[in-house]
């Protein structure tokens, strides 16, 4: 595998909190979520225009766990992901009216379709996901990863073949690495929460 560069873009942080006025941000940079929504859609629309099947995802700030908390908005979930923007486009616009009170669009991809495979390093609960992904795995090597909200990281691998199957399954799962293959999903890199 090689490293994925330009395959999606870095994480722009943040928090979602409840609240129909609720932004994120400073004082001089708050977001609100109308506005989040809007460029978490851009970010969808370029992530189809790098191959990359996009559908759209809730997320909403989870205080007790203090993460970030994303579901589907389809019916089938990362199965009705999209490669098209007027199919996105119907998507979004059903999507829209499923969102609870406290959640902001956005959209999830699925790495497979565009012939990567994601290292997904989570830290918490005594794991260190990124120092394994980077140490033991030498994947630092690779490029460098995307930040995600949590704290943890994603490096996107291109396969070297594309018909090779990359299942969901890790066997690092005890030390924080997850994989998502052709057949698993992230919230698009971009993605402001």
């Amino acid at each position: 595998m090689t490293a994925g560069n330009g395959a999606a873009t870095d994480h722009d942080g943040g928090d979602v909190t409840d609240g129909a006025e609720t932004s994120v941000g400073g004082s001089d940079g708050s977001v609100s979520r109308r506005e989040m929504a809007a460029r978490n859609i851009e970010v969808a629309y370029r992530a189809i225009e790098r191959g990359l099947s996009v559908f759209p995802v809730a997320l909403s700030y989870d205080p007790k766990r203090q993460k970030i908390g994303k579901r589907p908005l389809t019916a089938r979930g990362h199965l009705d992901a999209e490669r098209t923007r007027a199919g996105l486009e119907e998507h979004f616009t059903l999507a829209d009216k499923r969102l609870k009170s406290g959640e902001v669009l956005a959209a999830g991809c699925v790495p497979g379709s565009a012939g990567f495979t994601l290292f997904d390093g989570d830290v918490g609960d005594e794991k260190d996901g990124p120092l394994f992904l980077a140490e033991t795995l030498a994947l630092s090597k690779e490029g460098e990863p995307f930040r995600t909200p949590s704290g943890g990281v994603h490096y996107w691998l291109r396969k070297r073949d594309v018909t090779m199957k990359i299942t969901n399954s890790s066997p690092w799962q005890d030390d924080g690495v997850d994989i998502r293959g052709d057949n698993g999903w992230v919230v698009v890199p971009g993605t402001i929460s």
